[in-house]
């Protein structure tokens, strides 16, 4: 009866939520000038002004006279330009889903609970030194100043029943957490759903390709803070400038307001610049004056689920919660924990039948903030080594690059000391009882071939970091434009848009070759396909429509499903079909050529629609805003845009939700200069001008410039608001 209830009242928030919205009027395009005049800027808790810079596109370079007041500056300027998404974000964490969309949100906001993302923050509070703790402190100062003096209160807030709380460490502590949180979680649950369903035996043969076939997409409240991304530092030697360069472009779920936002912050002694996570007080992609960083995920195995049933003595505990519940009463929940970790199998959203565990690396206390700062402020491949020593969760590739012309790559995890693959997705609990730190032994300085780069790739090395890896074909063609000589700025910006499909290429040859040799003709499009995932390529629709039918119609359902779990089973699947027999593969290539000679182009199939969450809801994209279009790349390709298997039902559209959100370069020839471009806007106040003003821009392929320091900014940033302290 209880389910009963709260689907009815459930039923009942969700019409209310529609209903507002509906009979909300459009919000007014505010222009710069108007979104400013919100700002607060009198009586800010600093000890000497602070002055923001602007740009038309809102870029901000914040200046202060020192670093406790630099970190309320840049505490401002996020709450100023994500105060929405930033509340939003701080109750995803700590599992108060509920309270904002009534009883639809309480399956969330147990999964959440019983997850306990939140459970080290008291001791990573703790731990924190005396100048991470007091720059954590003036960031949220800063917050909490912008949140309570601005006049107007965000549209998505209002909507959502969110109203002004204060921000506190364990907001911020926990909003770390929730970015931190393993990326193979959301697959690992899926993939254990299905082995609890088949034959051991079948299981068993199929794991090791599961485990490197590639990552599957991630779902649920925290999908879009789950990342893959690209990165490639080249050297001098490489370079026609003769000076090292970077370029990143990190992948997530797409959305508006995006999760990055750029920014350049300065005071004596201290400069970083590029791209942030609304609500994390640091840099997480950019330069400094001396050094260059980007990051890509490592798809780190810093957890292990852990088969209770096989555990002689679990340690079962009982925590009881309450979850408040918008609409409606509180509802108390009492969760399990085990002495490995929560029991994750008590969760009905996680389907688990067997009692499970989750043992993660991030129930324990670690120092990510202040890992950050000390890479924020790195002068040399030592000191930005040395920092990452301490970043435990989630595991990062952080690549590198020097104004003395060299680059590097450093693996930052703390992970269990794996020295093989894991035999199955359910380990012994024992395997983490040694957790080693991978930033001490696995990375990379100087490198004889005078680059370095990362998409998702299994990295190697002695330690076997994790699992779900990127299939290796984007590290292969970044490694192929990154091993040419005299590339320019120019030739960076081109290789974030590369399109181009080496595997997809091969697996068109291979199929065309054995439809050749079965009497089956392939349409004519497919056949002179170069591979290229562009816009108007019909070929590249062609492709993915034969081999996605193609496969529905070979290998067993209980086999085809996990692979189709992630984005790319791409290699396993190809791999049956030629292994097929001829009875079995003829009819199916006929069946699959027929559906792929429909003639439509990749991009009016492969359609992104990036909208902002309550956007999504039926009558609500006039307010929050969504955008449709078409857009180029694939699962593999450099620019990621990610999508599931394509069927041919309604000529193969279908949806993009993951990929490509941002990019950055920096160039060492310009020593104060960084370059980059969001997929939306700075801006997450609904109908600003600059929530999505870069939308254009990063279509176009073009990068904006964000200078370091506000001495080579430029009349560009004429826009300036000073924060003023007490009288």
């Amino acid at each position: 009866m209880a389910n009963i209830s709260d689907g009815l009242r459930g039923a009942a928030q969700l019409a209310g939520l529609l209903f507002r919205a509906a009979r909300l009027p459009a919000p007014p395009a505010l222009t710069l000038e108007q979104r400013l005049k919100n700002l607060p800027l009198d009586g800010a808790p600093v000890r000497a002004p602070v002055t923001i810079r602007w740009d038309q596109h809102a870029l901000p370079i914040i200046s202060a006279l020192n670093m406790p007041d630099l970190a309320v500056g840049v505490g401002v300027v996020h709450a100023h330009l994500r105060l929405g998404q930033m509340e939003i974000m701080r109750r995803l964490a700590v599992g108060r889903i509920a309270e904002m969309i009534g009883p639809f949100g309480l399956r969330f906001d147990i999964a959440l609970r019983c997850l306990d993302l939140g459970r080290a923050v008291p001791e990573m509070i703790a731990m924190l030194p005396e100048e991470s703790r007091l720059w954590a402190e003036g960031f949220l100062a800063g917050v909490n100043f912008c949140a309570a003096r601005a006049e107007k209160w965000p549209l998505d807030c209002a909507v959502l029943g969110i109203t002004r709380e204060p921000w506190t460490m364990h907001d911020l502590m926990g909003l770390a957490r929730l970015a931190s949180a393993d990326i193979c979680w959301s697959p690992a649950v899926k993939l254990l759903k299905r082995r609890e369903k088949m034959p051991a035996g079948a299981w068993r043969a199929l794991w090791p390709e599961l485990a490197a076939a590639g990552l599957p997409a991630p779902s649920g409240p925290a999908a879009a803070l789950a990342r893959g991304s690209n990165s490639m530092a080249v050297g001098g030697a490489r370079a026609a400038g003769g000076a090292a360069m970077i370029a990143s472009d990190p992948h997530v779920g797409l959305q508006l307001p995006s999760i990055w936002l750029a920014a350049s912050l300065e005071a004596p002694g201290f400069c970083a610049s590029g791209l942030m996570i609304p609500g994390l007080p640091t840099v997480a992609i950019g330069r400094n004056a001396d050094i260059a960083w980007g990051a890509t995920n490592l798809h780190a195995g810093s957890s292990v689920l852990v088969d209770l049933a096989a555990e002689a003595d679990p340690g079962f505990s009982a925590r009881r919660v309450e979850i408040a519940v918008r609409g409606g009463p509180a509802r108390a929940v009492t969760l399990r924990d085990s002495r490995f970790g929560p029991v994750i199998s008590d969760c009905a959203l996680f389907g688990l039948k067997r009692p499970t565990a989750l043992s993660w690396v991030g129930h324990r206390a670690s120092d990510e903030l202040t890992a950050m700062l000390a890479v924020n402020r790195a002068k040399d491949f030592a000191g930005f080594r040395d920092a990452l020593k301490g970043y435990a969760v989630q595991g990062y590739s952080f690549t590198f690059a020097d104004r003395a012309g060299r680059t590097g790559i450093v693996r930052a995890a703390h992970v269990p000391a794996r020295t093989a693959p894991p035999r199955d997705l359910v380990e012994p609990a024992s395997v983490m009882a040694r957790v080693v730190s991978l930033a001490e032994t696995d990375f990379v300085f100087d490198p004889p071939e005078g680059f370095v780069v990362s998409a998702n790739e299994d990295p190697g090395g002695d330690i076997h970091a994790g699992f779900f890896y990127a299939p290796p074909d984007r590290a292969a063609r970044l490694t192929e434009l990154a091993g040419r000589t005299g590339l320019t700025r120019a030739d960076m910006a081109a290789a974030q848009a590369d399109t181009f499909s080496r595997g997809s290429l091969a697996g068109r040859d291979r199929l065309a070759a054995r439809a050749r040799a079965l009497g089956v003709k392939l349409p004519a499009a497919l056949l002179e396909w170069d591979g290229d995932y562009a816009e108007n390529a019909a070929g590249a629709l062609a492709y993915e429509i034969l081999i996605g039918e193609a496969a529905r119609r070979v290998i067993p359902k209980a086999e085809l499903t996990p692979l189709l779990t992630g984005w790319t089973g791409r290699g396993p699947i190809l791999r049956r079909l030629l292994a097929a027999g001829d009875a079995t593969l003829r009819p199916a290539l006929a069946a699959a050529a027929r559906a792929a000679a429909g003639g439509q182009n990749w991009g009016a199939a492969h359609q992104l629609t990036l909208a902002h969450p309550l956007g999504r809801l039926p009558w609500a994209g006039r307010v929050f805003g969504r955008f449709s279009f078409g857009v180029p790349g694939a699962n593999d390709t450099v620019y990621k845009m990610g999508h599931k298997s394509v069927r041919a039902a309604r000529g193969g559209r279908h949806g993009v939700t993951y990929g490509a959100s941002a990019r950055h370069i920096a160039d060492f020839a310009d020593p104060y200069i960084n370059f980059v471009v969001i997929l939306g806007g700075q801006d997450g106040w609904i109908g600003a001008v600059n929530a999505t003003d870069q939308i254009k821009v990063f279509r176009q392929g073009e990068l904006l410039q964000l200078p370091v320091t506000s001495a080579h900014c430029g009349a560009a940033f004429s826009w300036v608001t000073t924060l003023n302290p007490p009288q």
